[in-house]
């Protein structure tokens, strides 16, 4: 007679930061909010409660949960953000009756999206992606820092391990331009033409403003959605700031433009059914655009051709975008430095720099 192994149960781990508030819900919601609870010293300490919809997620301490392991199977779903934070992975899954799950492999497993494609589709997609087509693509790049980044990106949805890829990442203070360090991304003169395309609520913009200490030619910013460029519109006031409630692509004319409240940083001009169609103008022109990116750089190609411009460009709405936006843009114009960089702890933030009087290179940064 075979005994009826006990049923697993499943504990979330991690600082209730970014991630954990975008992933969580919607796989507690995935699992039927079958999850026995949240693994976490600091919540029992200060005595607060972890809640979803309004409903408090039992919180229990490392202390307790060793308890549990000891006389059941368990896994532990883990939403770290942090390197340093790292340190119980190895002690939990040294147990037997422990399995650790990265979130990102916890989406594969239930079919879930992480940005746009389902994880199960880009991470075969990635895999088809031999080798051979990714080591040319790295030696596009002139800097060491930027092949680690690619290889730990590609490595991170292939084998759902984030923990190369958080090594690697710059934080999210760096993203775009910075004031000094050529290493990480762009760094703005005194008297820059600043272009923003899907420049949301205006974030970006305000990060530019105090990154020059307002000291800027121009800046235009475009946004589509009604919501956000009700928060953009206000950017208009400072003299030299112009924004417009345009999309941007490769040609004039009519774009529907698909817009979700309930992720207002990803309308999406791509993927019908994912938020309310709007009929918004295109203008041409430059870039985080929720994969509509090459869309863009074809409107931008005579600006590219005679201009030149510093760019900072997303790549990571799709698997095939950092290599079709990098295609696209040396296509147009072969730019002398051309870096490869990532922000966060997850698949998101990933951008490619490209300019001809900034090089990127540590060695060379200074």
């Amino acid at each position: 007679m075979t005994t009826k192994a006990p049923p697993m149960a499943t504990f979330f781990l991690g600082q209730p930061g970014s991630l954990f508030r975008i992933f969580a819900p919607p796989i507690l919601s995935v699992l039927g909010g079958q999850v026995a609870g949240y693994i976490s010293d600091r919540f029992y300490r200060d005595g607060e409660d972890l809640r979803f919809g309004g409903q408090p997620m039992r919180t229990i301490t490392y202390g307790e949960f060793t308890k549990i392991a000891e006389v059941m199977p368990v896994e532990v779903v883990h939403f770290l953000e942090n390197p340093d934070d790292l340190w119980c992975l190895p002690s939990f899954s040294c147990w037997s009756n422990v399995k650790v799950t990265d979130f990102l492999q916890k989406l594969d497993e239930l079919g879930m999206h992480h940005t746009y494609s389902p994880v199960r589709e880009e991470r075969l997609w990635w895999r088809e992606q031999a080798d051979a087509h990714i080591v040319p693509m790295s030696e596009r790049f002139n800097d060491g820092r930027s092949r680690q980044t690619l290889f730990s990106r590609v490595n991170a949805i292939r084998n759902s391990d984030r923990t190369p890829l958080m090594e690697i990442a710059f934080g999210g203070e760096h993203e775009y331009f910075n004031r000094t360090n050529r290493c990480t991304s762009l760094v703005p003169g005194s008297e820059e033409i600043y272009v923003d395309v899907g420049a949301a609520h205006g974030d970006t913009v305000d990060k530019f403003l105090k990154v020059t200490d307002g000291r800027f030619d121009r800046v235009y910013a475009f946004e589509p959605t009604p919501g956000q460029y009700a928060q953009l519109e206000r950017f208009s006031e400072i003299k030299g700031v112009h924004t417009f409630r345009n999309a941007v692509g490769a040609e004039q004319g009519a774009l529907t433009f698909y817009d979700n409240a309930h992720n207002p940083f990803g309308g999406n001009a791509l993927a019908p059914g994912t938020g309310t169609p709007i009929e918004v103008e295109c203008t041409m022109l430059k870039m985080d655009v929720e994969g509509y990116e090459c869309n863009v750089i074809e409107g931008a190609k005579r600006l590219i051709e005679k201009c030149r411009p510093d760019m900072a460009i997303t790549c990571y709405h799709y698997p095939w975008d950092l290599f079709q936006i990098l295609e696209k843009v040396q296509g147009i114009h072969g730019y002398a430095n051309v870096a490869l960089r990532h922000y966060g702890a997850s698949l998101y933030d990933s951008v490619l720099l490209f300019s001809d009087r900034q090089s990127f290179d540590v060695a060379r940064a200074h």
